[in-house]
Order: C-alpha cells, then structure tokens, then sequence
C-alpha cells in the first residue's frame, strides 16, 4: 500500500522534516491524510507544516514562504493535480534553491518532468501484464494511470453488494473486509481492518524525463 511504501522510503532515505502541501480537493486530501496520519503513528518524522491550497491555485510562493520562515523541511510532500507539482517544485527551486519534493503519482501525471529530475516518488499498483494487454487489445491505447485500481475498487464493491440483499450497508463493508489475497487487475491485494486497500506499490526516480524503478 502507498502510504506504507512512502512512510518506509521516507524513514530509509533519513527524513526527519517534512511538509505537507495538499489540494483542497476530495481525492488529494483524502489520500494525504492517510499518509499524514502513518507518519503521525510512527513518530520518528515531525511535520513542520501542512497548507491546503485551492485547486487552480498557480502561486505557491506565499505558502511554502510560510513553512520556511519557520523551519525548512528536509522534504516537502505534494498532493494535488497537474500542474500543481510541477508549480511547486518551480517555487520551491526559486525560494530555498534546491527541489527537496516527492509525492504519489503526481511526477508521473505530468508531461514536462525536467523539474522533477532526479526525484523519488511513489506510484500505485499498476495493472498486470494480463490486465494491460486485455485493456490494450480493447480500446486500443495504453491503461490510464490508477485505471487497474479503479477497476479493482469496482469489481469488489459490486461483489461485496451481490453478496447481500443490497440494503444493510453494514453487511457490505464486512464482505470488503473479508477481502485477503484476491487475485485482481492489480495482481494481488487484500482489505485492512481500517478498510485500507494493502498492494503492490513502487517507489521510482525520474531519470531522463522517465520513471525508473528504485531497486529495494
């Protein structure tokens, strides 16, 4: 699971600072809490800051100036859309001269990655060869980023309801809690007791304007 993955790297790669510069949008704020709370958990990394900006939002000086003017942090965390981190990572070279910034997936989303060069990210499970090649052969171009996730998270909810009568919600989430080792378009993947989907995710760097996969 990502936010596992993150936490991990960011304690082997020796951070003990860091910020948090999120997108005040449901899928942004929703997958950085999850991060920020496993680094509250684990204790060993002070969170010298968190500023949630509005999607659209193209100015970031006054807000990492924020966090700066109080204590720079080895590492600044964005959670947004494109182009946010790349914005960031152009205010934060101007600002503190150096591009200390990671994330999950938002690298890979953008184009233009020059400004990313040489940074570590982490990025969801993506599809098995199987699942690629079925999608591939069928619409005819590449599955999206997250694609195999969203079909994942689809197939075991309209399991988990045919399950059930439909109407005892309750019944639902005890079937999605159940789930352990199923074989999906992610490959294989289970439900936590906090209702956390635990798969296969990959720390990358980009070098050369590519996505290159950090051996463990």
């Amino acid at each position: 699971m990502h936010k596992n993955k993150g936490l991990n790297e960011l304690k082997k790669r020796g951070i003990k600072s860091i910020a948090l510069l999120i997108s005040n949008n449901i899928g942004s704020t929703q997958q950085a809490e999850m991060l920020e709370n496993k680094i509250v958990q684990d204790g060993s990394i002070e969170i010298i800051g968190k500023e949630i900006f509005n999607p659209g939002t193209r100015d970031f000086r006054m807000i990492i100036q924020k966090i700066t003017d109080n204590k720079e942090p080895d590492i600044f965390y964005v959670d947004g859309i494109t182009p946010d981190a790349t914005l960031v990572a152009k205010y934060l070279k101007e600002i503190t001269g150096k591009v200390n910034l990671t994330t999950i997936n938002d690298f890979i989303e953008t184009p233009e990655r020059e400004n990313f060069e040489g940074l570590w990210y982490v990025e969801s499970a993506s599809g098995t060869q199987e699942y690629n090649k079925m999608y591939e052969d069928r619409y005819g171009e590449q599955v999206f980023l997250c694609g195999a996730n969203m079909y994942d998270n689809l197939d075991i909810f309209i399991e988990s309801f045919e399950k059930t009568d439909g109407k005892n919600i309750n019944e639902v989430v005890e079937n999605l809690l159940k789930i352990e080792n199923k074989q999906g378009a992610t490959g294989s993947f289970s439900i936590d007791a906090e209702g956390i989907v635990q798969s296969f995710a990959n720390v990358k760097v980009i070098q050369n304007g590519k996505a290159v996969v950090v051996e463990e």
